[in-house]
């Protein structure tokens, strides 16, 4: 490079106008932006640029955004055009997993997800536990993502399976939970526990799909339906999480009664809603940002983070000591800091009576364990009445923890992310398998 010329004193004013700046470079440099948010405005790029320093007009901003328009539009169309080579990259990078697209007259229709890892996983070491649910999609394709989740056995989130349908009815619901049925070996349901929303016929498919499974409604969406209707819950939420949190039906009517005296319509809504037995099985939805994405996008998000998840779980097993997992153990440290108010009277085989406060429970300790209070019995893990009566029986002998189900050891965490979830090539590096190319959904408003 040669200097012909040079001046080192500048004498033009710092106004900010750079005439380089055109509108393709703006909209290059806010492109992955307005990729997670669509409804990025001109204004806010101006302001945004101004905050920089830069002055550029409004209209150079709105020639920006209709390139990022026109951009991702391509995108988005590309990637309905790709989707059965994308289906057949995951049948490939992880054999054995459930993958399905459906279409109707070559438009876009459904989509189901479920990899060999996460059904192996769930199949040889989760509690036969499942929470379905579902969330609006909010970008340019609306329709539905349904997901069923389960417990690992340390009790953290594991994801079993999710597809994506247009609207949620029963048709839909069905042809989801029989794809379910048929990866997780559920036949018709026995020894299954099942908790939703009261979703529009998910009901009536549970019955049919699986006749068998116990099926509750999830408190935490009952909670979220009175809190639609009380603004103001003051008591009633204290209430209403002591009912969800009963382990024996005495105790879930005593503070059901509570409620009654405070609120009768609220009594009555839970009542009605859960009958005398629910689930508190929470799910938390950490697709919010990809429920904005095109429908590859999406996809590779969820994928993606189970990939993170799993890989977050089994350094936490690395490190791990001992036999039981750490969540296991922490209730049960929280439950023996209930000894000082627990009494064991014995029988002299093995059969206690152990005072607690106002309250009185029998435990057996010898040829089985349980306890009248019902929460061994509902979450494996020994109450403190059992804690008590076995340091009474047994003193070091036989610890407490030794009884804690074999469904929270760490040989069955270990079991559960022992089938990996393998990495997937992107888009440029996929196998062209078919010339049928599948068109975007019609664009639709959806109601409100």
């Amino acid at each position: 490079m040669v200097i012909r010329s040079l001046v080192g004193t500048h004498n033009c004013y710092p106004i900010g106008v750079v005439d380089l700046y055109s509108a393709p470079k703006i909209a290059a440099d806010f492109l992955n932006e307005f990729r997670l948010n669509p409804k990025l405005s001109a204004e806010h790029i101006m302001q945004r640029l101004a905050i920089k320093g830069l002055r550029v007009t409004k209209t150079k901003c709105q020639s920006a955004r209709q390139i990022l328009k026109h951009i991702i539009g391509d995108e988005y169309a590309e990637q309905f055009t790709r989707l059965y080579d994308y289906v057949e990259e995951l049948r490939k990078t992880n054999p054995g997993s459930t993958v399905i697209l459906g279409t109707k007259d070559r438009v876009f229709e459904k989509f189901y997800t479920c990899f060999e890892s996460q059904k192996t996983g769930w199949k040889s070491a989760c509690r036969r536990v499942i929470h379905l649910d579902e969330t609006f999609l909010k970008g340019r394709m609306k329709g539905i993502l349904l997901t069923a989740v389960g417990r690992d056995p340390n009790d953290a989130t594991y994801i079993i399976a999710w597809p994506i349908v247009p609207v949620e009815n029963k048709v839909y619901w069905e042809w989801f939970m029989e794809l379910l049925r048929e990866d997780l070996g559920l036949e018709d349901g026995n020894a299954l526990a099942l908790s939703s929303d009261q979703q529009r016929g998910l009901i009536y498919t549970i019955k049919t799909v699986l006749p068998y499974a116990e099926h509750r409604m999830s408190a935490r969406h009952i909670f979220a339906n009175l809190q639609k209707i009380y603004k103001q819950m003051g008591p009633l939420h204290k209430l209403f999480w002591k009912c969800a949190q009963a382990y024996n039906t005495n105790l879930f009517h005593r503070q059901l009664e509570k409620m009654k005296n405070i609120k009768l319509e609220a009594y009555e809504e839970v009542k009605t809603s859960v009958g005398s037995n629910w689930s508190s099985e929470s799910y938390n939805a950490a697709m919010k940002d990809a429920r904005e994405k095109p429908i590859v996008a999406l996809l590779e998000d969820i994928r993606r983070h189970i990939m993170s998840s799993n890989l977050v779980k089994l350094k936490e097993i690395e490190n791990v000591r001992g036999i039981f997992t750490p969540k296991a153990l922490t209730i049960m440290e929280k439950r023996k800091r209930s000894l000082k108010w627990c009494s064991p009277l014995s029988n002299g085989r093995g059969i206690y009576e152990v005072d607690h406060g106002k309250h009185k429970y029998i435990v057996h300790v010898r040829d089985k364990t349980s306890c009248t209070c019902r929460e061994y019995d509902v979450s494996g893990i020994p109450c403190c009445h059992i804690i008590c009566a076995m340091w009474a029986e047994y003193k070091e002998t036989k610890l407490p923890e030794t009884v804690i189900s074999e469904w929270y050891s760490v040989e069955k965490w270990k079991l559960c992310y022992s089938s990996l979830l393998f990495p997937v090539n992107g888009m440029e590096l996929w196998e062209t398998h078919s010339d049928v190319v599948v068109m975007p959904p019609p664009d639709r408003i959806m109601p409100g």
